[in-house]
C-alpha cells in the first residue's frame, strides 16, 4: 500500500548499519550489485525518495573494505529507480533476499521500519495449520465494496452514473474521506484512472464539480492505444502502476481495453482477469472495471446475468456491483462478493454550491429471486412434476402470478433452453431437462 515514507534519523541509521552488516557478511569478493539491488528495490517500493536511498546505500558502503566507486553506486541506484521493468523482483522477493543475505533479524527490522509485508512461502500443498499461520489478512479501501487488493466490476446502463460514482470513490480514497457519507475509506492513497470513454473536456468539467482546487494524487491516462490483452501495452500499464503505486486503478470501460479478445470468449476473458488478479496481488492494488449491461436480454432473472459478455468475467472477479436507477435515487447493488457479506445502498446526489454531493443509506437486501425468477422456478418445478405438456391457461390457474409475469418467465425459460413450445400456448420441459 502506498505511503509517503519519511524516515527518522534513527531509522536511517538502523538501515545504514544493517546494510553494512549485510555487505560484511557477504564478503568473498561478491559483486556489490548483489547487495545493492534488493535494498534499492525495497526502498523504491517503500516510497523512499531516490536521493535518500542513494545516501543510505552509500553510507553503508563507506568505511568498508569494498573496492567500489561510490558515484557508480549512486548511479546504479538511480538506474534502478528509473528502470521500467523493475517489478520483475517485487518487494516480498527482495525482502526474502535481504533475509538470505543478512539474516531474519535484519529482514524483520527492515520490514518494521518500511512497513513491508513479509514474504509468503506458499506451496501448492499446505496443511490447515500452515494456512492459519500465514501472515495475511483482508482489509478494505471502502468497506465491503473495494478491497485493498482484488478485481471489482461496476456495471450499469449507459448514462446511469457509473463513471461519476467511480470518481466519487477515487476522491474519497485520495482524501481518506467517507464514501456516500456512510463508509469511511481506510487509507489516503493515489488513484489512477485509465479512461477511454470520456473526452478531456468532460473529465475537466466533472473534476471541477467535485473539487475546484484539484488533487495531486489523482492521475489520468487517456491513451487510446493501451489494451489489457496485448503484452506490449500491458507492460506500459504495469509500468504506470509501478511508478505511481496507486491504491485504486480504474478502467473505463472494460471492452474499450480489449483489442483482440471477444468479450464472449470465456477462456480469453478469464486470461485477462488472471493477469489483473496477479497484478492486484503484486502491486497490492484494487482494480475497478467499469462495464455495461446487455441490451437484448429483457427477461433475465438473475441480476448477475445482465452484464454483457461471457460469464467468465463475473465468475473470475472478486466483487460485482450493479448501479441502477431507483426513482429519484440510484441503487448500488452487490450481486457478488466473495470477500464479505453483500450489502446494497441507496444513493442520492446533487449539486450544492457548485459541487457534487453524494449521500447514501444501506438498503435491505433483496430476496434471492426477483418475481420473474420465482415464477420461472415455479413453472419449471410444475412441468417437472406433471411430466407432460401444459397449457398456458393451466399455469395461470395454478400459479399466483400476473399474466405479464408468466409471459416474462416463459420467455426467459425458452431463451435459456429449459422449456420448449409444443404448439401455440402449450409448453413442456426439454427432454434433456427431464433426463437430468
Amino acid at each position: 500500500m502506498f505511503r509517503a515514507t519519511q524516515l527518522s534519523d534513527e531509522e536511517k541509521s538502523q538501515l545504514i548499519l544493517s546494510l553494512a552488516e549485510i555487505v560484511k557478511k557477504g564478503g568473498n569478493g561478491r559483486n556489490i550489485v548483489h547487495f545493492i539491488e534488493p535494498a534499492a528495490v525495497i526502498f523504491r517500493w517503500a516510497g523512499i525518495p531516490r536521493e535518500t536511498a542513494q545516501d543510505i546505500i552509500s553510507k553503508a558502503i563507506e568505511g568498508l573494505e569494498v573496492p567500489v566507486d561510490l558515484e557508480s553506486v549512486k548511479s546504479y541506484v538511480f538506474e534502478l529507480y528509473e528502470m521500467p521493468n523493475w517489478i520483475i523482483k517485487d518487494k516480498r522477493a527482495a525482502l526474502a533476499e535481504i533475509a538470505d543475505l543478512g539474516g531474519e533479524e535484519i529482514a524483520k527490522l527492515w520490514q518494521n521500519i518500511l512497513k513491508i509485508p513479509p514474504p509468503l512461502e506458499i506451496s501448492s500443498r499446505m496443511s490447515e495449520f500452515e494456512l492459519r499461520n500465514l501472515n495475511i489478512s483482508l482489509s478494505w479501501l471502502i468497506p465491503n465494496l473495494l478491497p485493498e487488493y482484488g478485481v471489482v466490476v461496476l456495471a450499469g446502463k449507459g448514462g446511469v452514473g457509473k463513471s461519476f460514482l467511480a470518481l466519487h470513490m477515487a476522491k474519497c480514497i485520495i482524501n481518506g474521506g467517507s464514501f456516500l457519507k456512510l463508509l469511511q475509506c481506510q487509507k489516503a492513497a493515489p488513484v489512477l484512472i485509465f479512461d477511454k470513454e470520456n473526452y478531456l473536456s468532460i473529465l475537466k468539467q466533472r473534476l471541477e464539480l467535485f473539487d475546484p482546487e484539484g488533487q495531486s494524487q489523482l492521475y489520468f491516462n487517456v491513451s487510446m492505444d493501451l489494451f489489457l490483452d496485448q503484452e506490449d501495452t500491458l507492460e506500459v500499464i504495469r509500468d504506470e502502476i509501478a511508478d505511481l503505486r496507486p491504491a485504486l486503478v480504474i478502467f473505463d470501460s472494460w471492452t474499450q481495453f480489449l483489442s483482440k479478445t471477444n468479450e464472449n470468449d470465456a477462456i480469453a476473458v478469464n486470461n485477462v482477469i488472471i493477469n489483473l488478479r496477479n497484478m492486484a496481488i503484486n502491486f497490492e492494488t484494487c482494480f475497478l472495471i467499469i462495464h455495461h449491461l446487455r441490451k437484448n436480454l429483457a427477461f433475465t432473472t438473475e441480476q448477475i446475468d445482465e452484464l454483457r459478455g461471457s460469464s467468465a468475467l463475473v465468475n473470475s472477479v472478486d466483487i460485482v456491483l450493479l448501479l441502477r436507477g431507483l426513482h429519484d435515487r440510484k441503487a448500488l447493488i452487490t450481486v457478488k462478493n466473495r470477500m464479505a457479506e453483500p450489502r446494497d445502498y441507496a444513493i442520492r446526489f446533487g449539486i450544492q454550491e457548485g459541487r457534487v454531493v453524494y449521500e447514501g443509506e444501506e438498503l435491505p437486501r433483496e430476496t434471492e429471486f426477483s418475481e420473474t425468477a420465482k415464477v420461472a422456478k415455479a413453472i419449471r418445478e410444475y412441468l417437472t412434476l406433471q411430466n407432460r405438456p401444459v397449457k398456458r391457461s393451466e399455469l395461470e390457474e395454478v400459479l399466483e402470478a400476473s399474466s405479464a409475469t408468466i409471459t416474462r418467465a416463459l420467455q426467459y425459460l425458452l431463451a435459456m433452453g429449459v422449456v420448449e413450445r409444443v404448439r401455440q400456448g402449450v409448453y413442456r420441459l426439454k427432454q434433456t431437462e427431464l433426463q437430468l
